[in-house]
């Protein structure tokens, strides 16, 4: 009996001490956007990618000539005021996909899992970051021959694999980026 007795003394205390020293996961109280630099993106593929915190800050660097969106630039998600959240684009005038696209290549594009589609996209994924070549079938402007798209996770750990999350994004945050930028930029259908 005596055991029994010490067991259940000690059973106390052993519950203090590990609900002590849980940690309270961080919660994002900052709402959910509906887009994804000016995108819209149904709320069940942005929330997984997006970090905790307070405050969620858009900072869209695309020049505008009247609606259409500009083909070079870069779209900051910041949250808490640091960088969650990168999406750029960048046209390719040579054909040559992702391997002419640097940000593509700082990630090492053969290490770079290749997601299959049923559009004509390359793209490649690693655990925070991806990036996509889309060919467009004509370029009236500026004669480009595709668009790459990449999104970075900029807050998450090494160890951290995002992937299939951005496997969901990639596709309609690109077609959205140009189609916004206009046919006569890139016509993608």
């Amino acid at each position: 009996m005596k055991t029994s007795r010490g067991v259940v003394a000690l059973l106390p205390c052993c519950l203090i001490l590990s609900f002590g020293c849980t940690k309270a996961s961080p919660e994002r109280e900052y709402e959910i956007p509906q887009s994804l630099c000016g995108i819209e993106i149904e709320e069940e593929f942005i929330t997984p990618i997006l970090p905790p915190g307070k405050n969620l800050e858009v900072d869209d660097r695309y020049r505008r000539s009247g609606e259409n969106r500009s083909p070079v630039g870069t779209c900051f998600i910041n949250v808490d005021g640091d960088s969650a959240i990168t999406v750029d684009s960048v046209p390719s005038d040579d054909g040559s996909g992702l391997s002419s696209y640097s940000d593509a290549r700082d990630h090492g594009l053969s290490s770079g899992e290749l997601v299959l589609t049923d559009q004509d996209l390359e793209i490649r994924s690693w655990p925070g970051f991806i990036a996509s070549h889309t060919p467009c079938v004509s370029s009236e402007t500026y004669g480009f021959t595709g668009v790459n798209v990449s999104i970075s996770l900029d807050w998450i750990d090494e160890s951290d694999d995002y992937s299939d999350h951005l496997k969901n994004l990639i596709e309609p945050v690109g077609n959205g980026l140009i189609t916004d930028m206009g046919s006569d930029t890139c016509s993608i259908s």
